[in-house]
């Protein structure tokens, strides 16, 4: 699925929950009109920068429980001890878009 945003800069993408495990990839790109940046979302914490100049690679130290922060906000404003993290029509907003990147085409 695509999506354009606000800004006019367009989305392309693909989540598919119920893939082999031998399948799965986990990767984002990012292409601009310099280069591109390269990245997984999860597990390895490697960025391959790409320009005319070449390529780089940084090795990030990812943590080991990406979400926690998010988490802990979720569980903070349900105690009453924080704001909401996510609107409600952030979070609808946000499965829309994963469902249209889900959704068979």
């Amino acid at each position: 699925g695509w999506a354009q945003l606000q800004s006019g800069v367009a989305l392309q993408g693909r989540w598919h929950f119920g893939v082999a495990p031998e399948l799965a990839r986990d990767s984002g790109e990012i292409i601009g009109t310099q280069g591109s940046i390269q990245f997984n979302f999860f597990g390895d914490g490697t960025i391959k920068l790409t320009t005319a100049s070449g390529t780089q690679t940084l090795a990030l130290d990812y943590p080991a429980h990406v979400q926690q922060p998010l988490i802990a906000q979720v569980n903070q404003y349900f105690r009453g001890d924080g704001s909401n993290p996510c609107s409600l029509e952030d979070a609808l907003a946000s499965m829309e878009l994963i469902d249209n990147f889900s959704s068979p085409r």
